[in-house]
């Protein structure tokens, strides 16, 4: 649990895998750290970088000498406000380009299109189903494979 520090000296950022393989064995990267991953970012835990996505674990290994648990137990400095935080090239980068956000986040847009969809005369809304296939089939015709009771639905629009 309190593993000493293993990182060698030049690595100044490394792939989550290879970051949970050293500090937890490489069952526990493939396992948890593969699915975390595909399930927050939809990426791949071999060339996400850990110190972007989940910059915590490496500043925690940094606190703690090389253990990442002792890194998490022992207390972070509070950030003064004079400390500058650091963009890199990111202002660059975004100089002239426009970012939109959302009140309440992203679930605005999947809200608004089921808004939208609900008051079509036409159309269902299936929740809590997984869905085997949808394929296009003649003209307009969707054709939705429900995989829960193997359900087929066809919808003409």
């Amino acid at each position: 649990m309190f593993k000493g520090a293993n990182r060698p000296q030049h690595i100044t950022d490394e792939s989550v895998d290879s970051f949970l393989s050293r500090r937890f064995g490489e069952t526990f990267a493939l396992k948890f750290g593969s699915a975390l991953v595909h399930g927050i970012y939809a990426a791949d835990s071999r060339q996400l970088s850990v110190k972007a996505a989940f910059p915590s674990l490496w500043h925690a290994e940094e606190r703690g000498r090389g253990s990442v648990i002792r890194g998490m137990l022992t207390p972070v400095r509070s950030r003064k406000e004079t400390d500058p935080y650091e963009l890199g090239l990111m202002g660059d980068l975004m100089q002239g380009t426009s970012v939109y956000s959302f009140k309440d986040g992203m679930r605005t847009l999947t809200d608004a299109l089921e808004s939208y969809l609900l008051a079509l005369p036409n159309v269902t809304i299936i929740r809590g189903t997984r869905i085997l296939n949808i394929g296009h089939c003649k003209g307009s015709i969707i054709q939705v494979i429900q995989y829960s009771e193997f359900s087929i639905y066809t919808f003409d629009g």
